[in-house]
């Protein structure tokens, strides 16, 4: 009888060791995993920072041309006005 008590306890510790080593280590995983996580974002969002300065830089190119286009167009009306 008393074997198997020492079974049955030695069995219930193993489950509980068991279990407790699987919780901790799925929550070690899940650590890992949103630490990765958090690396790909911040790449990402350093990417997408460097895509928007780029547009910003070639919008105000564009922006410039215009500008100067309405320049020149209103000294070529002002010459047609003289000529």
């Amino acid at each position: 009888m008393n074997a198997a008590i020492i079974e049955i306890i030695a069995g219930v510790l193993t489950g509980v060791l068991t279990i407790s080593g699987t919780i901790l280590a799925n929550i070690i995983q899940s650590n890992r995993r949103d630490e990765l996580q958090d690396e790909r974002l911040k790449h990402i969002e350093q990417m997408v920072l460097e895509k928007i300065d780029n547009l910003r830089e070639k919008v105000e190119k564009h922006n410039q041309v215009i500008e100067r286009t309405y320049k020149l167009e209103s000294k070529v009306e002002n010459l047609e006005k003289r000529g």
